[in-house]
């Protein structure tokens, strides 16, 4: 796996597969330079790239011919988020403690759009579904260190 530094933007680390041209996911974050250090000193195999051609992840992430699949933040999402496109969020030192911090972000920070504008996913609305189709519509959310959500 390659870690690219989006040069363009603060706080974007793209990811992709070694060879590959386009980005699978992102992570956005503040301090990035603290976070590649961590990555080199795991020794884990990942490639710490830069990247100072391609264009912003984050702006383009609700597009329909996104490439983008895994997003991994913080806080920004609390500040207020509307996607349609994304199936994993993972969170970063959110929810450590009690506080307002997971009210914030399941409450103004993720907006999911449902069928029609509803909020609602296919099971909850009448009809004949596709086999498979529950677990497309699933957001899949993991945190690190959350002990609170825990």
């Amino acid at each position: 796996m390659h870690l690219c530094d989006i040069r363009g933007s603060a706080g974007e680390l793209g990811l992709k597969d070694a060879g590959a041209d386009n980005y699978f996911g992102l992570i956005y974050i503040s301090d990035t330079a603290a976070f590649k250090k961590l990555i080199e000193e795991d020794k884990a195999g990942i490639t710490i790239e830069e990247d100072a051609l391609s264009p912003l992840l984050f702006q383009d992430i609700n597009r329909p011919d996104t490439r983008i699949h895994i997003l991994i933040g913080a806080r920004k999402f609390m500040e207020g988020w509307n996607s349609w496109r994304v199936s994993t969020v993972g969170l970063l030192n959110i929810g450590r403690q009690e506080g307002s911090q997971i009210i914030q972000l399941f409450g103004l920070g993720i907006r999911l759009k449902g069928r029609d504008l509803s909020l609602k996913r296919s099971v909850a609305l009448p009809g004949n579904h596709p086999k498979h189709l529950r677990l497309l519509e699933t957001l899949n959310i993991f945190a690190v260190r959350a002990n609170y959500m825990a």
